[in-house]
């Protein structure tokens, strides 16, 4: 769960906590995970589709590359 499926629960926790700031998604993401590192396409598309205006990838540019060097481990995220 480094890119694809990180990516999607990203796009996830943003559509069902449209009010929610992408900026705090994604720095719980990080303090889950260091490694993770959500595919810039995956939300990119998420960004368009769910009328985010640009906010997710700002989100994600902030959020940084993971941490290549931990190895990948399973994370949980409360999206409420």
């Amino acid at each position: 769960g480094i890119s694809r499926s990180t990516a999607s629960a990203f796009a996830a926790a943003c559509l069902l906590n449209p009010e929610r700031d992408e900026q705090s998604i994604a720095r719980q993401i990080r303090a889950a995970s260091p490694s993770a590192f959500p595919n810039r396409l995956i939300v990119t598309l998420a960004d368009q589709a769910l009328g985010r205006r640009g906010r997710m990838l700002r989100a994600l540019d902030t959020m940084g590359p993971g941490n290549m060097s931990v190895e990948g481990r399973p994370f949980r995220v409360e999206i409420d």
